[in-house]
Order: structure tokens, then C-alpha cells, then sequence
């Protein structure tokens, strides 16, 4: 069981510790989503943090042992950045707490819908997604419902538009299976020309979207690099 605390001082694991949490989410990439989240999550916790949940959730994704290990499994070929394992570290304190591997209904996507709730919240939407079948954006919408309240209530200004587009697509595409699991030959060849061509024409404008996205982004990256080394 993971223990919690609030670090006075950062945790950063040390060079052996990260080359075991390596092997053990290599280890884990073969497992079913949700149990490879959880495992990974797991690991971030147990190996990385020695146990101690509290200090991997007060350091968040800006940790050091999180972009520490990002870093040693992108070596490996391992795409997970430290916001994606400190997520898993989030589904996997989910699980201690509400079982929830062993809920039918419930994915890896839809737990990543609810983390930034109170933990009452959680455990409500949870249930009443695996109960209903809801579908990972219905428990986005039902999260996003239950986080405005508690944001009006704090003063905080809403995200802007296309941050909220990147937030939701990313919490998408965090799921390739329930993204993507289709994309097949067997499937293509079902679809008739001018679907395929609709489909072209809106992946083309999504792309030059993000593209112009990530420009505007790097600009912004750029610029403060100019600041800061000024």
C-alpha cells in the first residue's frame, strides 16, 4: 500500500532506482491499458518515490524523477512523458482507493476524466459511468460539469478555447485502441470513396491546426528563452 506525505524537499530517484522502474514498465507494456496504467503507475510510485504517494503528488508532472525516467524510456523507445506517468500514478491511487480494475465499464480514458476531481466526485462518477456504460466523453462532460461549480467558486478564469481543444484531444488519443482500433484494411475497405475523401479532407484541416498550433506555441517557447537568457 502506498503511504502519502508532504515533502519538505523534492524527491530525485536515484540512477538505479529509475533503471528498475524502466525495466518494470517494460515489463508492463504488454498488459491490457488500464492494468499497464496501473502497473506503470504503480511503479512511478513503489520505485521511484520508494512508496510514498504523497510526495509523487505534491511534486506533480514538473517532478524531476518523473522527467528523469520520460527520458530513460524514451531510450528505450518508451513514449511516456512525465505528465502521462504522473497521470498513471493518479489512476493507480484511484485504484488503491476504489478498486477500480475491478470495474467492467470503466478504461483507462475515463479515469483520466476524473483526476483533477475530489476524491467524492471520483468515486460518484466512476460508479455512475460503469453503472450507465458511459462513454469516455459522456464522464468528460459529467467531470467538466461537476469542476465548474468548484471553478466559479474559486475566482478562476476559464482555459481558453484551444486549450481546452488540446486538453480533450490529448485525453483522447491517451487511448490509441479507443482512438484508433479500427484503422484497418478490413474496415477501409468498407467505406466507399467519398467517405474516405471526407475523412482525408478533415484529418488535413486537423493536422494544419495543430501545425499551426504548435508554431504559434514554439514562437511563444522561443521568446521566453530570449527573455530569460537576456
Amino acid at each position: 500500500m502506498a503511504r502519502k506525505s508532504s515533502p519538505a524537499e523534492p524527491v530525485i530517484a536515484s540512477a538505479d532506482r529509475i533503471e528498475d522502474a524502466v525495466a518494470a514498465i517494460r515489463a508492463a507494456a504488454h498488459e491490457h491499458l488500464l492494468s499497464m496504467v496501473i502497473r506503470t503507475g504503480q511503479i512511478v510510485v513503489d520505485i521511484v518515490f520508494n512508496g510514498d504517494l504523497g510526495a509523487c503528488q505534491a511534486e506533480g508532472a514538473r517532478s524531476t524523477s518523473l522527467r528523469l525516467l520520460s527520458e530513460r524510456l524514451a531510450d528505450e523507445g518508451i513514449d511516456l512523458s512525465p505528465p502521462g506517468l504522473h497521470r498513471a500514478a493518479g489512476v493507480y491511487a484511484l485504484d488503491q482507493r476504489l478498486g477500480i480494475s475491478a470495474l467492467k465499464q470503466i478504461t483507462a480514458t475515463h479515469c483520466y476524466a476524473v483526476l483533477p476531481l475530489p476524491a467524492p466526485e471520483q468515486e460518484r462518477l466512476l460508479k455512475l459511468a460503469d453503472e450507465e456504460g458511459w462513454t469516455t466523453r459522456q464522464l468528460e462532460a459529467a467531470a467538466r460539469a461537476a469542476e465548474a461549480p468548484r471553478a466559479d467558486r474559486r475566482g478562476r478564469p476559464p482555459l481558453p478555447r484551444f486549450e481546452r481543444s488540446v486538453n480533450q484531444l490529448a485525453r483522447l488519443l491517451a487511448d490509441p485502441d479507443e482512438a484508433f482500433g479500427d484503422l484497418d484494411d478490413a474496415h477501409l475497405e468498407k467505406l466507399n470513396a467519398e467517405r474516405v475523401g471526407d475523412l482525408d479532407g478533415t484529418a488535413a484541416r486537423m493536422i494544419a491546426q495543430l501545425t499551426a498550433l504548435r508554431e504559434k506555441l514554439q514562437a511563444r517557447l522561443a521568446a521566453e528563452a530570449g527573455s530569460s537568457g537576456g
